[in-house]
């Protein structure tokens, strides 16, 4: 980062999944130590630093963060990319400034309505357990679980409500009351804060975080490859980072339901004529690109006024243009009640 810029701010958190069956072991000593060998309980998030220019601090931080486990494959990502996109002061979100994620994993993801757990799910749970009996009772009666933990893992129903639930030391507060995030969400929240995301995962997780990637239309998102042990993670940023940096995307808050529609149009794609397009990729450090912007309207609504944002996706620059609409023309609103010799006197004028 600092062949990058001088000015700049790290910070970290980990994830691991909602402490709820079937997404973590219920039995007691699995719940204080999920792992083969003594490691952390596990958690939905926590933030173990907010940004700082302190990058020694930053990498010890890394270095002696404990680690946990849960026991099925997706994990909670989801909820811990929400909260460190909402959570402002938590954080330590500068305004102005570039923002970026690095969503590091080595597994998949749990979506909206995974938290809503199924009978199913929780046989599969057991069965990787080592279970092999089948039926509520023999599985309760065997001191996996009670019946009231068994209520508590009949389901998250709670749609999440994209609001930020850290307490005062770092941990995520809902992750037993409010289900994971849907794509929708995720897109919605990066799409705010106007932040960049880079996903790096490894080889086996690549199709599907770059079918997520694409999922999320409007935002800088990426995908890089992890090694196995991580050790090409700070060539993996810069190089993801480069990518991000160099393309443009034109994004706007134009809804059709409100009856606008814009469109953009540039000479970037090959530096003559203009096309329609609201991206420019391979773009420069001093490399000037304009934008032509139409504005439509399709179909009148009833509201007359709106407030536009029109600016580059995951940069913190925007331009403000207030629509009014004009559906009705001034003499389409007065009636003058003369009943005309040349209308043979019928009719209103």
């Amino acid at each position: 980062m600092k062949a990058i810029t001088k000015n700049f701010r790290l910070g970290f958190g980990s994830f691991i999944d909602k402490k709820l069956m079937p997404f973590v072991d219920p039995r007691p000593e699995k719940q204080l130590s999920p792992c083969p060998e003594q490691c952390a309980q596990p958690y939905g998030f926590k933030n173990q630093m907010s940004l700082t220019m302190d990058t020694a601090r930053f990498s010890k931080e890394v270095e002696e963060a404990e680690i946990s486990g849960n026991l099925d494959a997706p994990e909670g990502g989801f909820d811990a990319v929400v909260q460190a996109l909402t959570c402002n002061s938590s954080i330590g979100w500068r305004e102005r400034a570039r923002k970026m994620i690095v969503f590091s994993t080595d597994a998949g993801f749990h979506y909206a309505g995974d938290g809503r757990v199924r009978f199913a799910s929780f046989h599969s749970a057991a069965y990787k357990m080592g279970l092999k009996r089948t039926g509520l009772t023999p599985l309760i009666t065997s001191n996996v679980c009670t019946w009231e933990e068994f209520i508590q893992m009949a389901g998250v129903v709670v749609p999440n409500d994209g609001h930020c639930h850290l307490d005062k030391h770092g941990y995520y507060t809902k992750s037993l009351d409010q289900d994971y995030p849907s794509i929708a969400l995720l897109h919605q929240k990066i799409k705010e804060r106007k932040a960049n995301i880079i996903f790096a995962v490894t080889e086996k997780n690549k199709d599907l975080y770059k079918q997520l990637s694409d999922a999320l239309p409007d935002v800088s998102s990426s995908v890089g490859v992890l090694a196995d042990d991580s050790r090409n993670i700070v060539t993996l940023i810069e190089e993801e980072y480069n990518k991000i940096s160099q393309k443009i995307i034109m994004v706007d808050n134009a809804n059709a339901s409100q009856g606008l529609r814009l469109s953009y149009r540039s000479k970037c794609l090959d530096g003559h004529s203009l096309k329609e397009t609201n991206v420019c990729d391979g773009i420069k450090v001093g490399d000037e690109v304009s934008f032509e912007v139409t504005l439509e309207s399709t179909h009148c609504v009833k509201e007359r006024d709106f407030e536009l944002k029109i600016g580059p996706s995951g940069l913190d620059e925007t331009l403000q243009v207030d629509v009014h609409v004009q559906c009705d023309c001034d003499c389409e609103t007065e009636v003058i009640f003369l009943f005309l010799p040349k209308c043979l006197f019928f009719g209103l004028v």
